[in-house]
Formats: structure tokens, sequence, C-alpha cells
């Protein structure tokens, strides 16, 4: 039950829902101590407000419908996308917290109030526990200071969880899996790291791979391809000095030619 003045009451006779072979209804909580008055802060008390203001049926959270929710449907749903995230057609939803389960929520809030030095009588109160010595439990109260004080902290905490922390940006959830891929192979970085880029002279022809291909070839006693192997090119005073294929014979030693076979 929600109050007006900031407060969840967890009513002793029907502040439960149960659920069993597919019936559910109302009844006690699970201890006489569940039966409690918790304040919620300000961050809180603002929030259900404005969902109350546009939610026109009886309890807070329901099925679009207005009927109650199952555990099953509520997780598989509601908090699995909220919290793990979700991505399909239309919709996407970043990451909050993966793995974390509903049950979660009240180890989080127990870890809260030890951090802020609440008394362990608060703690109990608030979680619905019972103290282990039952004279503390019976003449230990909340007073109201206290009760501010721990307001005050989970408000700050909100504040500093809502302006600082924010979901991850694809583009940095792809450079954090990158990093969590393995390295690339010492054979495979050497054919990917860059080269230094050599000037090539004008006028002139880049040789460099070829001369390289053919030292490395030479220095294992193997003869690379012809393609790949130095060529030779005459220089511009020696393409005068070169004889044509009709002076390769003397003359009057040319064989003649021979007629080809007749049937």
């Amino acid at each position: 039950m929600w109050t007006s003045k900031g407060r969840l009451v967890v009513d002793a006779e029907r502040g439960s829902l149960h659920e069993c072979r597919g019936r559910r209804w109302l009844g006690r909580p699970k201890t006489p101590s569940s039966a409690r008055r918790v304040a919620l802060p300000p961050f809180l008390v603002g929030l259900l407000r404005r969902h109350l203001e546009v939610h026109p049926f009886e309890f807070v959270f329901t099925t679009s419908n207005g009927t109650w929710l199952w555990r099953s449907t509520f997780d598989r749903r509601v908090l699995r996308p909220a919290i793990d995230g979700r991505r399909r057609p239309g919709v996407r939803a970043y990451a909050v917290c993966p793995g974390l389960t509903f049950h979660g929520l009240r180890h989080s809030h127990k870890t809260w109030l030890v951090a802020g030095g609440a008394p362990e009588i608060v703690q109990a109160r608030r979680l619905g526990h019972h103290l282990p010595v039952r004279v503390v439990e019976t003449y230990s109260h909340v007073a109201r200071e206290v009760e501010t004080r721990l307001l005050a902290d989970l408000q700050r905490r909100w504040h500093k969880a809502t302006r600082s922390q924010r979901p991850a940006r694809p583009a940095r959830q792809e450079r954090a899996a990158a990093s969590l891929r393995p390295p690339i192979p010492p054979s495979r970085a050497r054919r990917q790291s860059a080269k230094p880029a050599v000037p090539i002279p004008v006028g002139t022809r880049d040789t460099s791979r070829d001369i390289r291909e053919g030292t490395r070839n030479r220095a294992v006693g193997r003869v690379g391809p012809w393609s790949k192997a130095p060529q030779k090119h005459p220089t511009r005073d020696a393409q005068f000095s070169l004889e044509t294929i009709t002076r390769d014979h003397r003359a009057g030693t040319r064989k003649p030619l021979r007629p080809a076979p007749t049937a």
C-alpha cells in the first residue's frame, strides 16, 4: 500500500501476493515482521507520484490491462530486459547491471544501509528481519533524526548515480569487445604491419620489391618466377647496337621453307 506521505505500508493481512497452481491471491506476508512501514526517499516519492498520475488502476504495478503480474512474466518481460538489455527490430535497451536478480535489490539496499552507518535496528525494521537478540529488538526504536539521515544518504546516492553512470554507447561497447578478442598471430601481424614509404626518383621504376624478393630467394636457394625476378632493361645508347631478327643468320645460309604436305 502506498500513502501520500511517502511511506510504503505492508499490511499484515493482505500485504503479499501469493501464486500457486495457476491461482493468485492477496494474503499475509512471509513473517509477522514483514508487516511494516517503510519511509521512502524523496526521489522515489516523486517517481511514484508521476507514475500514479497516468495510472488508472487500483494497484501500483500491474499489466497493461490492470491485472496482477505473474512472477515469471514479470521476470521475463520487465526485469530481465531492463537489467540485461534487449536488442530487436525497433526496440533497443542498453544493459544496466547484467545478472542482477530481483532479490539482489534487497542485498543492494542492505549494503547501502551498512555503508551509510545505519544502526542494526534500522536495517531490521526496513528489511523486515528479526534481530538475534530479542531484548534489543523489543526495546530499540528508530529516532526521527536517524531516519532523516538515512533518507538523505539514499537521496545522495541517487543523484550521484544518475549524474555519473550512464549506459555505454554502442561504439564504446564495440571497443570493449575488441579489447577482449584474441591477439593477432605474429606472422599475420607482420604481414599487416605498415611498410615505410620509400621515395621513387622521377623517371624510374620502383624495383625495391623485386630486388628484395630476389635477394631472399637467392639466400634460401630458391629461384622465383620470371615475373618477379629483376629484369635488366637496355639503355638508350644500347638500342642502336641491337641487331634485328633478319640478321641472326648469314646471307645465303637460311634454310628454305618446307612446303606443306598434300593429301
